[in-house]
């Protein structure tokens, strides 16, 4: 479960009125122990974007805390759409998380897949590859698609409008079409 703290000036366009300190992630979370909300801390204060990690002491979810950060909140929209427009999403996704979290390969603070990720490449994938008649299938063609047919190297996602784009960038290509600009 993701949460995110956000200021009402933050929320309001204005500055972030909370920033904390490496020691101040700790207060928090160790507050977090003793009110018995939390077990496991983890504190990453030094990511782009600092969090509390624990897991809630009653239902054993993970949880991840951020500080004036509305990425999350912002996504949810996406998320609600691509939701209407595929079906099969939630399930591919939940099926792709827990391969990850099975490799231990689903924590960004180790280099692992963040879920927003994860549902970009499961909506990509479903926008313009999807081929199956379950679920089984689907996530099979998924694990096919990324694992031996898209070429990291080479390609990159689009989300809005759906696309696949070459990485590659000519500079000859740039050079030719920056010249034919000041005939």
């Amino acid at each position: 479960m993701d949460l995110v703290y956000t200021s009402d000036q933050y929320r309001n366009g204005g500055n972030a009125a909370f920033s904390p300190s490496k020691n101040q992630l700790w207060k928090i979370g160790h507050k977090l122990e003793q009110k018995g909300v939390a077990r496991e801390l983890v504190v990453i204060p030094f990511a782009k974007v600092p969090i509390i990690k624990f897991k809630d002491q009653i239902t054993g979810l993970p949880v991840d805390i951020s500080f004036e950060n509305l990425s999350g909140v912002y996504a949810q929209d996406y998320f609600k759409k691509w939701l209407d427009e595929h079906e099969a999403m939630l399930y591919l996704v939940a099926l792709v998380k827990q391969f990850l979290v099975m490799r231990s390969w689903n924590e960004v603070s180790t280099g692992g897949l963040g879920g927003f990720s994860t549902i970009c490449l499961v909506v990509s994938y479903l926008q313009l590859e999807a081929k199956g008649e379950n679920y089984g299938d689907l996530f099979l063609g998924f694990l096919d698609y990324y694992g031996n047919r898209f070429d990291l190297n080479r390609m990159r996602i689009v989300m809005n409008p759906p696309g696949r784009h070459d990485k590659v960038f000519s500079f000859s290509r740039f050079l030719c079409s920056a010249l034919t600009d000041f005939d």
